[in-house]
């Protein structure tokens, strides 16, 4: 798991929060910028992905954004202070797959949310390979019948 959050403090108490599940271990890498979680991810992959939306720092919903387009097949949560809500929700809209509030947050809902993260990414990737292969299938079958309608 990486998790992207510019304060160590902060990144500390997420990780305490992981840590505190005691039904799963999870292996959080911090790191404090898309960036480094980008590189971070391409180098040893990782499950999932907490974004801590910090506008103010240069970690707002287009940090998500491009979190997504560059490592496509991670699954991103955003977290974020209640005052920017609407940044998560565009987050979500934008290609994160939850988002969680620091107003709520405890071990249950950060857990709750990296499983839904995950599994979502994962139902996900099997339409989209379900949908090429169907898309495959089909203009296979509109070759067949040009060709048996030409002779």
């Amino acid at each position: 798991m990486l998790i992207v959050e510019p304060r160590a403090a902060e990144a500390a108490q997420l990780c305490r929060l992981l840590d505190a599940y005691p039904a799963a271990k999870y292996l959080a890498e911090v790191v404090d910028h898309v960036d480094r979680a980008v590189a971070q991810w391409r180098e040893h992959g990782a499950d999932v992905a907490m974004v801590r939306l910090r506008p103010g720092e240069g970690l707002g919903a287009q940090g998500v954004v491009n979190l997504c387009s560059h490592a496509p097949d991670l699954p991103v949560i955003v977290v974020a202070d209640p005052a920017d809500e609407a940044l998560a929700v565009q987050a979500v809209r934008q290609g994160a797959h939850d988002y969680l509030s620091t107003a709520q947050l405890d071990t249950d809902k950060l857990v709750r949310s990296i499983r839904y993260a995950i599994e979502q990414h994962q139902l996900l990737t099997a339409l989209a390979r379900s949908t090429g292969k169907l898309q495959a299938s089909e203009a296979n079958l509109q070759h067949i019948i040009e060709s048996n309608a030409d002779g």
